[in-house]
């Protein structure tokens, strides 16, 4: 119980590394500095990408913990365990358990917000390119389909640029 422990409170120190990001980016943003944004978007992938990490090493820990509790694998929650759990764990898993939906809405709340802005930039950037007589790239952002392959519509428009860089045949 005391290994499901550790790797509870490192995934919850890692959603706050997640939020300290997020906070970070939302104040590039804020500030109009263009040219951090991607630096905090690689920040914030690095922590998603340690936080799936964590995800499944705390699967399989809460996995082995509901077995010796005798809880199906179908409820493994962390309620459940907490509730299955002998003092002091139960209440260890308890705050741990408030702690993960605290800093969940944070970040929900914060992810919100950065879209909001991010959104408001862009706006403004294509407001001023157009007042600069500037021709919009597109009527909407490129996107991936749900496979992550890029979407045939959107394949047209950047094929010229993919294939001729610099006005040279590769």
């Amino acid at each position: 119980m005391d290994e499901l422990i550790a790797l509870l409170n490192d995934q919850r120190q890692l959603l706050d590394d997640l939020l300290y990001r997020l906070v970070a980016a939302r104040g590039v943003l804020a500030a109009g500095e263009m040219r951090f944004v991607a630096r905090a978007s690689a920040e914030i992938e690095n922590v998603i990408d340690e936080i799936f990490v964590a995800e499944s090493r705390r699967a399989a820990g809460i996995a082995e913990i509901a077995v010796r509790l005798n809880i199906p694998p179908q409820k493994i929650t962390l309620r459940a365990l907490a509730g299955a759990a002998p003092e002091p764990y139960r209440s260890m898993l308890e705050h741990l358990h408030g702690e993960f939906l605290r800093l969940t809405d944070e970040i929900e709340r914060t992810i919100a917000t950065n879209k909001s802005l991010a959104a408001k930039g862009a706006a403004e950037l294509t407001r001023m390119l157009s007042a600069l007589g500037a021709q919009p790239i597109a009527e909407k952002p490129l996107t991936y389909g749900p496979p992550g392959l890029r979407r045939p519509a959107d394949r047209a428009a950047t094929t010229s640029a993919l294939t001729y860089r610099g006005g040279q045949r590769p």
